[in-house]
């Protein structure tokens, strides 16, 4: 790897505001290099920063057309598709020092990514025993209700109350849809059956929505096993190299890694 000399992480706002940077120490000869922040940084949820590292030497591990038409999402952290959020990804700028990448050259991944942790604790899922199961907001949700007796088909529908936000009911009993809120929500759902006379019952009954419990962090972008496709791209000369990211939930950046094949 000819990826040598002192490397430096940094961490940027959207805009270019520094936010920490530290220089990497102990890296071995091939991997993923990490440096931790001298304190960690608080960011965000749903906010664009942008991670990079500086290469003396240049010789950069790349993927090209890697966010051309797709990010990437590993919960808690997204790595932004090309061209999404106000700008380009990856990100580079050539120059003798450390400085905020703004060019980008055909949606490559210069492989750089952070290390995060999450400060929501995840609320745990309670379900009453008139509750139907729980969901978690931006996760789609499918769960049909069942009638006993009478005739069937069955057709059902929402007597009062409201179901969840983005949640509906079929006229088959499928309630089904992508939360977009959290909560408790209580109503009355109606069945009627396709007897002569025909019957009609009633349940009332609740579904609770909570955020995902988020994972165990620390949380990076790629895992250790993630490897670039071209690990030397012999352009020999300094460059800032970086990558534009979001999280799901506020939280911690501890530090950058980026690595050498």
């Amino acid at each position: 790897m000819n990826n040598t000399g002192t490397h430096i992480g940094s961490l940027w706002s959207s805009t270019g505001a520094l936010l920490a940077r530290a220089t990497f120490t102990g890296e071995t000869a091939s991997g993923w290099q990490q440096v931790n922040f001298s304190s960690p940084v608080a960011i965000t949820a749903n906010t664009v920063y942008v991670a990079s590292y500086f290469s003396p030497t240049g010789d950069f591990a790349v993927d090209r057309s890697y966010f051309a038409t797709t990010g990437v999402n590993n919960p808690p952290l997204n790595a932004l598709v090309d061209g999404s959020g106000g700008g380009g990804d990856g990100l580079y700028m050539y120059g003798s020092t450390s400085q905020f990448p703004t060019n980008s050259y055909q949606s490559s991944n210069y492989w750089v990514d952070v290390v995060y942790n999450s400060t929501a604790a995840g609320a745990p899922l309670t379900v009453a025993t008139t509750s139907l199961p729980g969901g978690t907001q931006g996760t789609a949700y499918n769960q049909p209700l069942a009638a006993g007796g009478g005739t069937s088909p069955y057709r059902w529908t929402l007597l009062s109350g409201s179901l969840p936000a983005g949640l509906t009911i079929s006229t088959g009993g499928v309630i089904s849809g992508t939360p977009t809120g959290t909560g408790t929500a209580n109503f009355t759902v109606q069945v009627t059956d396709s007897s002569s006379p025909v019957q009609t019952a009633q349940a009332t009954l609740s579904i609770t929505i909570t955020t995902a419990a988020p994972p165990t962090c620390p949380c990076t972008i790629w895992p250790n096993t993630a490897t670039p496709a071209i690990a030397d791209t012999n352009a020999s000369q300094p460059v800032e190299l970086g990558v534009r990211f979001t999280a799901n939930s506020n939280g911690f950046i501890n530090g950058i890694r980026f690595t050498r094949v």
